[in-house]
């Protein structure tokens, strides 16, 4: 009962998205779902790191797997006891930094490699030029490019357009791609990080139904060629006095298509470690794809 009425909240919270509110390439992140024959590995893995800028170490930077968080310390050192079925570990961007991207994608994150017991994963923050109390974010949902003709039309009008509007907010502002980038042709993908790299501004993606692997065995492996381009499916970050956080609730159901709106245990667990450390009273903005709780009728 408890998590039916969390969810409802959390549908009610996420739908104030649609409103409008005023470095090199990354290797494509191990398969989620061995092959059969192939155990799944549970070997433990200890990350070890520093969050800093220019050398100095950032404090109570959170850092996590997708699992466990951990802070920075005084000397923004930390060490995340993980094991082998993570993807990637990446930070929580505090306020008053800017967000690392490439080309406009949001990099906050670096990817861990297979067969990895020991990994060193230092995170390198710029401070950001005025303060960001006061931000913009844009938000950019379902482009849904299928072929080519919708790619022109994101790279020569949308994207433009975007880019004028951008002008016209502070220098603080960043958009969020919230699901659906592409129509099941992942090799659009390209495309959509082009009108992103137009758009001039720092984007965050969130992933939809037509951005999954419909022929993945289970939802495990379903996000794996977005994650290869755009990182984890779900994270956290701040700017100003808000805390927004990205969540992944297309939950794949196997059948070609078919999908519900879905929270796994995992990433419940994870978000009430994130919320955890954001003060009480702190605004916090939520954008996922569809409505969490869709129940049957979307089977």
């Amino acid at each position: 009962m408890f998590r039916r009425k969390f969810l409802q909240s959390l549908g009610f919270v996420s739908a104030g998205l649609s409103l409008p509110l005023a470095p090199a390439a990354l290797a494509a992140d191990p398969a989620q779902t061995p092959p059969t024959g192939q155990k799944l590995s549970l070997a433990p893995l200890t990350i070890k790191g520093k969050v800093h800028q220019g050398g100095t170490g950032l404090a109570g930077v959170a850092v996590t797997d997708g699992y466990n968080i951990v802070l920075t310390d005084k000397a923004g050192k930390y060490t995340l006891e993980s094991n082998a079925t993570a993807d990637f570990v990446h930070v929580s961007i505090p306020r008053g930094y800017a967000f690392p991207h490439e080309k406009g994608v949001a990099r906050f994150y670096q990817p861990i490699k297979p067969g990895t017991a020991k990994m060193t994963a230092d995170f390198a923050l710029q401070k950001l030029a005025s303060d960001d109390t006061k931000h913009t974010f844009v938000v950019w949902a379902d482009p849904q490019m299928i072929n080519k003709k919708d790619c022109h039309e994101l790279l020569t009008s949308s994207a433009p357009d975007l880019q004028k509007l951008a002008a016209q907010y502070d220098a603080n502002t960043f958009a969020i791609g919230c699901g659906d980038l592409v129509w099941d042709k992942f090799e659009l993908f390209e495309d959509y990080k082009k009108a992103v790299e137009i758009s001039s501004l720092p984007f965050f993606q969130v992933i939809g139904n037509h951005d999954l692997d419909l022929t993945a065995r289970a939802d495990e492996g379903s996000s794996r060629t977005f994650k290869s381009h755009f990182g984890p499916t779900y994270y956290s970050f701040n700017r100003g006095e808000i805390h927004y956080v990205v969540l992944d609730n297309v939950f794949f159901i196997g059948p070609p298509k078919k999908y519900i709106g879905y929270l796994p245990e995992q990433q419940l667990q994870w978000l009430e470690q994130d919320l955890s450390h954001v003060k009480p009273g702190t605004t916090v903005v939520v954008a996922l794809h569809i409505p969490v709780n869709s129940g049957d009728q979307r089977r």
